[in-house]
């Protein structure tokens, strides 16, 4: 398999931390310092979930979502280009595919109703063996939990945060190129290698667990307020 899939794009940081809670999620926003040198803004989530299996799902690549995006109803809307690519290419995949948004937008065009599809219950997800994994306007915030069904997960974006920043590519997800230029090679690959598909989605699973303990923020934590207390010279 060739290497590199594509890299992601670095954002100016925000000077800004805000918490945000959501349904047994957390996030910790800020900008990465102590992580290295990318200059991404980050967040950080954490939360319980209840997702069991062992690779032993249907080979179908599978996504749901809305179509958020830079520009919802152009052309540069990766989301709405994943969609349409998955839809042309379908027939040439070696799984079975079930790609498609849950919902459209009060300003979306009449055609992009042909896209949609029935919504799917988060447990479900893990019955699927490849899980897409793409951000919006923001970040994803669906890649710990998609990590955590056991499933080969396979993400591209332009937003980075501090667990995607962490994560490594092939070892515990697979990256494929924003513009979807390799997406159809990647799948057709880990089709035919399911050993490494697994271990892939093993190594991944393990590290979602590690990367949003309570530990893992604990740490983060610390170091973030202490290097903003240096900045802003908080005593």
């Amino acid at each position: 398999m060739e290497e590199g899939h594509g890299e992601p794009v670095s954002w100016a940081p925000t000077a800004q931390v805000s918490i945000t809670a959501t349904v047994g999620t957390a996030f910790l926003m800020a900008w990465k310092d102590e992580l290295g040198s990318h200059s991404s803004p980050i967040s950080f989530a954490v939360g319980v979930f209840y997702i069991y299996n062992c690779f032993s799902q249907s080979r179908t690549l599978f996504w749901r979502g809305s179509p958020t995006g830079f520009g919802v109803n152009e052309r540069r809307n990766h989301r709405l280009r994943l969609v349409e690519h998955i839809k042309e290419a379908a027939r040439s995949l070696p799984v079975g595919v079930d790609v498609g948004f849950h919902a459209l937008f009060s300003d979306n065009p009449p055609w992009m109703r042909m896209h949609l599809k029935n919504r799917v219950d988060f447990q479900r997800f893990s019955d699927m063996r490849y899980l897409l994994d793409i951000d919006g306007n923001a970040y994803s915030t669906r890649t710990a939990l998609l990590l955590r069904t056991g499933s080969l997960v396979m993400r591209t974006g332009v937003t980075a945060d501090v667990l995607t920043l962490a994560l490594e590519d092939r070892r515990d997800y697979v990256r494929f190129n924003i513009t979807l230029e390799d997406l159809d090679r990647i799948v057709k690959y880990y089709a035919e290698h399911d050993d490494e598909a697994q271990r892939i989605a093993s190594t991944g699973r393990n590290s979602s667990y590690e990367m949003t303990s309570w530990e893992y923020l604990d740490c983060y934590a610390y170091h973030l307020i202490t290097r903003y207390a240096k900045y802003f010279q908080i005593t």
